[in-house]
């Protein structure tokens, strides 16, 4: 047996997720991104950066994590969410 698993969060809070409630756009907003310390993620971040500049005026906040393995420190994910509209992160290797 064979079993496939889906890594999307439905937005209908299946499972004990929701999505996070996104801004109608992103201009005059700050835009927090993360970088989790993975090799390659950072080009991920510059390019994100750089296409969403294209379309919106956005203020640019850069975080990193200390360790790629561990979870994020509670005082940068308070510090992130305090400070931004909304947080790109990810990973990359």
């Amino acid at each position: 047996m064979v079993t496939i698993l889906n890594p999307k969060v439905c937005p209908s809070g299946e499972g004990g997720f929701r999505l996070a409630r996104r801004p109608v756009d992103l201009n005059e907003r700050t835009i927090g991104f993360l970088d989790n310390g993975k090799r390659n993620f950072s080009a991920f971040v510059e390019r994100a950066e750089e296409l969403l500049h294209e379309k919106f005026k956005f203020t640019a906040v850069h975080r990193r994590k200390p360790h790629a393995l561990k979870r994020i420190p509670a005082e940068l994910l308070e510090e992130l969410i305090e400070s931004c509209d909304v947080i790109v992160t990810g990973s990359g290797d």
